[in-house]
C-alpha cells in the first residue's frame, strides 16, 4: 500500500513539473535583435581545404586592435574599428591555445613548440 501511496505521489509531482504555463517568454515575443557585421577577415594566410579546426584560440580585444591565431600559419592583428590587417606572424602548424596580452606585450604558445613574447 505504501508502495502505491509512493508512486502516485511521484507521478503527481512529476506532472506538476511537466506543466509550463502559456504566459511563459510572452514578454519576449515583440523584442527583435538586428545584428550587424562591421567586418570579417580569414585569418589564414592561404587558402586551407584540411579538416583541422581552425580556430580554437579566443579572439584578444585591446584598445585599437584584435588579435587572433588559427592552427595552420599564425596569428594576426586587425585594427579593431575596420578590420584592417595590422601585422601577421608567420607559425608552422599555428597557435591552438590560448594567448594572453600584458601591457606592452603578447604571450602565446605555438604548435611549433615554442613560446613567444611579442612586443604590441
Amino acid at each position: 500500500m505504501n508502495l502505491k501511496i509512493n508512486a502516485v505521489g511521484l507521478a503527481f509531482i512529476c506532472a506538476g513539473c511537466a506543466t509550463v504555463s502559456p504566459t511563459v517568454g510572452s514578454s519576449h515575443e515583440n523584442r527583435q535583435f538586428v545584428l550587424e557585421n562591421a567586418w570579417s577577415r580569414s585569418t589564414l594566410k592561404n587558402e586551407f581545404f584540411g579538416f583541422r579546426r581552425l580556430n580554437r584560440m579566443a579572439p584578444i580585444v585591446l584598445d585599437t586592435m584584435v588579435i587572433e591565431a588559427n592552427a595552420i600559419d599564425g596569428l594576426v592583428a586587425y585594427d579593431r574599428a575596420g578590420g584592417k590587417e595590422l601585422w601577421r606572424i608567420d607559425l608552422e602548424n599555428g597557435v591552438e591555445g590560448g594567448a594572453q596580452a600584458s601591457g606592452d606585450k603578447l604571450f602565446f604558445g605555438s604548435s611549433d613548440g615554442q613560446f613567444y613574447c611579442v612586443n604590441l
